[in-house]
C-alpha cells in the first residue's frame, strides 16, 4: 500500500505547553502527575486535559550525556511536571495524538537527541521542539497503523507475562527438586557446628594504600550471585591478610552471607575455588572429612527458607544471622556416596535450569528488539 504524506512542523499542529508542577513535592491527589519517569506521580490539582504527547526537556541519563528514553501519552486531566512539555495536536482530522505519541517514541533519537545542548544539564529547547519537521499520512492511515501497533504490543506483552511467568515456574521447580534431592527420612539431621570448622572476616584498613595494592580476592556480599567464587570484585595485598583482619582462606570452603540487607532476600551460599579473603558480613564454613562442601553448599541452598526464620533484625534496620542460631541449624548428613550422588544430580539438574534460562534470556531480548522492529516497518508504511 503506498500512503501519501504531508510535512508539518511540530509547532504548527501542537500547541506546546510548559509543566508547571515539582515532580517530588507536589501534593499527591486524584490527577496522574506526568514526571520524566516511566511511571506516574500524582497531584491533587490538573493543569491539562489530553490527549497529549509529554516530551522530558532534560537527559535521561544526565552527566553531560545527551539521551531521551522516553516520552509519555497521556488522556483525561492530568498535571505535568516542569521538567516536561505536552504537545496537545490542534486539529484531530490531520492527526491522532496516538499516532504522534508513536512516530516520537520511534524517532525520539533521530527528532529530538541531536537538539539537546549544554555540558552537565543536557536540555531540549521549546522552540527546537517546535521546529521539528514530521510526515503524517492520512488520518485514516494514522489510526490503521496505531491499531495495528496496539494489537501487537498487546501480542508482545502477553508473550513478555508468559516468559515471565515461565522464569518463576523455572526457580520453583529448582526449589522443588533440591527439597527432593536432600529428603533423607531414615537419616538424624545434624547441627552445622559439628560438621564444620567455621571462620570469619574483615576489612583492610582503607588508610593504608598498600593493603589494597594486590591480586588477592577479598570477597563481600555483592560477589555471592555465582555458585563457585573464582574472583571477586575488590582485591587485597598479601601483606593485608597477614597485618589486618581479613584471613587468607584456602579453596574448598563454603561461603555464606549473614548480615546486611540482601538476607531480606536470600541467604546467599558459594563455594571458594580459589585462596582469598572474605569481609566481617561473611562466614565461611570448613566441612569436615565427612561432609562434601558441594553438598553442604546445595543443602544451606535447600533449607534457604528455613534459614532466613532465624534472621533478625537490628535497630539499624540490618538483618543479621547470628553465628550461634548458623551452627545449631540441622541437615540431613548421609553417606558420603550419597552425598556424591546428590552433588551430581544438583549439578545435572542446575545445567538443565541453566539451559532453561539461557533460552529464556534469548527470548527476553527478541521481544525486546520486537517492538521497535514493528515501530520502524509502522513508519516506512509496511504495516
Amino acid at each position: 500500500m503506498i500512503m501519501k504524506y504531508r510535512s508539518f512542523r511540530i509547532g504548527d499542529i501542537c500547541s506546546i505547553v510548559k509543566g508547571t508542577y515539582s515532580s517530588l513535592k507536589t501534593e499527591q491527589g486524584e490527577f496522574p502527575l506526568v514526571v520524566t519517569a516511566d511511571f506516574r506521580r500524582t497531584s491533587n490539582t490538573f493543569q491539562l486535559e489530553g490527549p497529549a504527547v509529554c516530551v522530558p526537556l532534560i537527559s535521561s541519563t544526565g552527566h553531560g550525556d545527551a539521551a531521551l528514553h522516553r516520552v509519555h501519552y497521556q488522556e483525561g486531566k492530568f498535571a505535568l511536571a516542569n521538567l516536561l512539555v505536552a504537545l496537545l495536536p490542534k486539529d484531530p482530522s490531520i492527526c491522532d495524538p496516538k499516532y504522534l505519541y508513536q512516530l516520537l517514541m520511534a524517532k525520539k533519537n533521530e527528532f529530538f537527541v541531536p537538539l539537546m545542548q549544554g555540558t552537565a544539564n543536557v536540555s531540549l529547547k521549546e522552540r527546537d521542539i517546535a521546529n521539528v519537521e514530521i510526515s503524517l499520512p492520512t488520518l485514516e492511515d494514522q489510526q490503521r497503523i496505531v491499531a495495528r501497533i496496539e494489537e501487537l504490543a498487546a501480542w508482545i506483552e502477553e508473550a513478555r507475562e508468559l516468559r515471565r511467568r515461565a522464569v518463576v515456574e523455572t526457580d520453583a521447580l529448582l526449589k522443588s527438586g533440591m527439597k527432593i534431592l536432600f529428603s533423607f527420612p531414615n537419616h538424624n539431621f545434624q547441627p552445622i557446628s559439628k560438621l564444620v570448622t567455621i571462620k570469619g572476616g574483615g576489612t583492610p584498613s582503607k588508610s593504608n594504600p598498600y593493603y589494597w595494592e594486590g591480586t588477592i580476592p577479598w570477597i563481600s556480599p555483592k560477589d555471592m550471585k555465582i555458585k563457585e567464587i573464582t574472583d571477586s570484585m575488590d582485591h587485597i595485598s598479601e601483606v593485608a591478610t597477614k597485618e589486618s583482619a581479613a584471613k587468607l582462606l584456602d579453596p574448598g570452603l563454603v561461603l555464606i552471607v549473614v548480615r546486611g540487607m540482601i538476607l531480606a532476600r536470600m541467604v546467599p551460599t558459594a563455594i571458594l575455588r580459589v585462596p582469598a579473603a572474605i569481609n566481617q558480613d561473611m562466614k565461611a564454613l570448613m566441612p569436615g572429612k565427612d561432609l562434601l562442601p558441594e553438598y553442604l553448599c546445595g543443602a544451606l541452598w535447600a533449607f534457604n527458607n528455613q534459614i532466613l526464620e532465624l534472621v533478625e533484625k537490628s535497630t539499624h534496620d540490618t538483618r543479621k544471622l547470628e553465628t550461634s542460631k548458623l551452627l545449631d541449624f540441622r541437615i540431613p548428613v548421609p553417606s558420603l556416596d550419597q552425598q556424591r550422588i546428590v552433588v551430581c544430580r544438583l549439578k545435572e539438574l542446575q545445567s538443565k535450569l541453566d539451559a532453561l534460562k539461557r533460552h529464556q534470556a534469548e527470548t527476553a531480548a527478541e521481544l525486546d528488539a520486537l517492538l521497535p522492529a514493528v515501530l520502524e516497518r509502522a513508519f516506512r508504511g509496511e504495516l
